[in-house]
């Protein structure tokens, strides 16, 4: 706390001289001025701790209170938590200090011993140190909101999750009440696309907004990066009808911070004061700038993703439409050029994002994993139960993160890799599977008779029956089982089958689960990525073949897919 500056200080003792006492020889100060608040007993002194005060001396005896015991019930009040309390006493006695010191009190003084100067210094230092501590427990919990949205955005993919996360933890962080993310429209009018409010005011979510004093007199301040911070709308000079649009939100002060894009302004990240005037701090307004340029890393990787997936959709959509009208497209040779020259320049928009996502996200993901590591190794064996568990979830996560991405990585490959065409015993490759994933003996895995030697290429066909196989004995509802592979042969194809006695796939499901990132399970729960056989389905589809399913509820799964011979 500055030097100059109004404190107040409640005293509880139920002396009137000592009280007089104690507010003379603050009174003395000539470094800060002093309000003094006085109780005679503990009930009293509960009722004056909801002032804003800044410390607090209490006697150790008290007609209805013994001191130790008011001091936790003070501390006990999530308001007070860091309030510096000092105890005082008529004798002194180390027992009594140490529980004082334990119980949460800043500072223990002897009355007899108590001199002007000493109590000054004492109230002086322990407000400071109070002070202290709120500043860094205020920058750990900052830093630890802009490493857990940090996190999140490198970990999702869904923008709306990513907005909503931001405006709570931010309001929480500010104890504020309106925190919205605000997106323009060409015109410069826009909307509210995400918001935390407080109960009792109202919500401007989705609710069109467009200010005539706002291209005329802020557009060009944002643009060039400019924060705009309101303490007081009432002391503002700012344009009546910026003023009138507030204040039909209810809003009394409010910090502004753009949000930039390579194009320029993209949005708002707005925090909004309703209950009354506010000076906002220097460390909020730069939390808020920071927050800002993640969120919009988290609008440009989503816009990325949705470009992506619009674009493996087309590729999709056109691979089926090659194949189905092969006559058609020798007649139109110029137009399957152009299109070939299209799949050139897709392909090597997906090779810069397997890149991107090989480095940009790895990257972040491997010195999370290291940090985590060296805390484990710094710590040895004084790590505690609960941050071992933190420390074992974090890693999981990671874990689960890292196959997300190299499952990503090859869903983008399918179809693109060129690979050596061989002879391929069907029947050793399922061999080699199976001793490679080593199920239980539990386990009876079956492969019939009569599965034939193909001409292909052998590492997608491999990849193709490890993950069912895997699947079928991953998702089994039992330590035991049986999976058994059989062949069919058609005239231009064989159709191999996956069959086992596991939980079923409900009906409705049957589509869902060949989509990308869609599993029945929590990602959680299980290691799954949702993309495994979403991979297989590309890859049948690839070469020419087609998947299906069959199941039902407690009455196990049948996988077919066909395979040019």
């Amino acid at each position: 706390m500055s030097q100059n500056q109004q404190r107040i200080v409640l005293v509880v003792d139920d002396s009137l001289e000592d009280r007089e006492i104690y507010r003379r020889y603050l009174e003395q100060d000539n470094k800060n001025s002093y309000t003094i608040l006085e109780a005679e007993s503990g009930e009293e002194g509960l009722e004056l701790s909801a002032h804003n005060i800044d410390a607090v001396l209490l006697d150790f005896m008290l007609p209805d209170f013994d001191g130790l015991e008011l001091l936790r019930e003070l501390k006990a009040k999530p308001h007070l938590r860091n309030l510096p309390i000092i105890l005082l006493t008529g004798h002194g006695d180390e027992t009594i200090a140490v529980k004082a010191i334990k119980a949460g009190a800043q500072d223990y003084l002897v009355k007899g011993k108590i001199t002007s100067q000493g109590l000054r210094f004492a109230v002086d230092s322990a407000i400071k140190t109070a002070d202290l501590q709120a500043k860094i427990e205020q920058q750990a919990q900052r830093e630890s909101l802009i490493l857990q949205i940090t996190q999140q955005i490198r970990q999702s993919l869904e923008l709306d999750k990513v907005l909503d996360t931001t405006v709570n933890e931010v309001r929480r962080f500010l104890r504020t009440d309106r925190v919205v993310i605000f997106r323009f429209n060409k015109d410069w009018s826009g909307a509210a696309i995400s918001e935390s409010v407080a109960p009792e005011y109202i919500s401007i979510l989705s609710k069109e907004i467009y200010d005539p004093c706002f291209g005329k007199s802020y557009i060009r301040q944002y643009q060039q990066g400019h924060v705009r911070s309101v303490s007081n709308l009432d002391d503002t000079k700012l344009s009546q009808c910026y003023v009138d649009m507030l204040a039909e939100f209810q809003v009394k002060a409010n910090l502004v911070v753009p949000i930039l894009l390579d194009e320029g302004l993209w949005g708002l990240l707005i925090a909004h004061h309703c209950s009354a005037g506010r000076k906002w701090q220097q460390v909020e307004i730069e939390l808020l700038q920071q927050l800002s340029t993640q969120v919009s890393i988290a609008i440009q990787q989503s816009e990325l993703y949705h470009q992506l997936q619009q674009e493996l959709a087309e590729r999709k959509r056109s691979e089926a439409a090659l194949r189905e009208s092969e006559e058609s497209l020798r007649e139109t040779n110029a137009s399957l050029l152009e299109m070939t020259n299209q799949y050139k320049q897709r392909n090597q928009e997906l090779d810069q994002f397997a890149y991107i996502v090989s480095h940009d996200l790895k990257a972040p993901l491997r010195a999370i994993a290291n940090i985590s590591n060296w805390i484990v190794e710094d710590l040895g064996d004084k790590v505690e139960a609960e941050v071992q568990n933190h420390i074992n979830i974090l890693q999981a996560r990671l874990h689960h993160m890292q196959n997300l991405i190299d499952s990503l990585l090859n869903y983008s490959r399918v179809g693109r890799t060129q690979t050596a065409v061989e002879n391929i015993s069907v029947d050793d490759l399922l061999c080699e599977i199976i001793n490679y994933l080593h199920p239980s003996s539990e386990f009876d895995i079956v492969i019939n008779p009569n599965m034939p030697i193909l001409q292909g290429r052998k590492i997608i066909l491999q990849q193709v029956f490890a993950n069912l196989i895997s699947n079928a004995i991953k998702h089994h509802h039992r330590d035991h089982g049986k999976v058994e592979i059989s062949v069919r042969d058609l005239e231009h194809f064989y159709e191999f089958s996956v069959i086992d006695d596991g939980p079923g796939i409900a009906p409705e499901y049957h589509d869902k689960i060949f989509r990308i990132f869609q599993t029945l399970e929590s990602k959680h729960k299980t290691d799954s990525t949702g993309i495994g056989l979403a991979i297989v389905k590309k890859i049948i589809e690839t070469e020419g073949g087609k998947i299906s399913l069959e199941s039902q509820l407690n009455q196990g799964t049948k996988f077919s897919f066909t395979w040019l011979k």
